[in-house]
This record gives structure tokens, C-alpha cells and sequence, in this order.
């Protein structure tokens, strides 16, 4: 894939390109985290559960709430209350 160039925003935003997206598979509502290496970024779709949906695993798999619940109660304080912050402003977006 070439390279693909973006300016960084004011506010430290930027879009990850479609193309790119489509390349790497991106979805809306994936879930993505973001590590630095020396002066590179990685970035990476992120699980919240495996195999929740395979048929062997339905009926004991977690409802999505549930999962969700999980996930958060595993991450450390300050990036939980970032989570639950963009979760908050996306409801409050979607019933506008």
C-alpha cells in the first residue's frame, strides 16, 4: 500500500484514511488501541471476547452489556473513565 499522508488537527485528531481502513478491515465501533514504539505508532483492532460468537460458545457467551462490562473492569482507572466518557458523548450524539 503507498503511503498515505495526514495532517494532525489542532485538537490532536486525525482520520484514519478509507482505504486504509478497508485494507486493515476496519469497522465503525471497533474497538482500536494505540502503542507507540520509537517514533511509530501501532495501531490494532482489539477483541472483546474470543470465540463469543461461535455456536458452541452462544449459549454461554456474555450478553454484549456484559462483555462490555468485562472489558472496562479490566482496563486501569484513567482509561476507564476515558471509555466510559466516549461512550457517554456517542449515546449523547446518536439521540440528537
Amino acid at each position: 500500500m503507498a503511503k498515505i499522508y495526514r495532517i494532525l488537527g489542532k485538537r490532536g485528531n486525525t482520520t484514519i484514511p478509507y482505504a486504509l481502513r478497508v485494507f486493515l478491515g476496519f469497522r465503525p465501533n471497533d474497538l482500536l488501541s494505540f502503542r507507540a514504539e520509537s517514533d511509530e505508532v501501532i495501531i490494532r483492532r482489539e477483541k472483546i471476547c474470543d470465540d463469543c460468537c461461535t455456536s458452541e460458545h452462544q449459549a454461554d457467551a456474555p450478553t454484549s452489556s456484559e462483555a462490555l462490562r468485562s472489558f472496562l473492569s479490566s482496563l486501569p482507572a484513567n482509561v476507564q473513565k476515558e471509555a466510559l466518557i466516549y461512550l457517554s458523548l456517542g449515546i449523547a450524539q446518536s439521540k440528537t
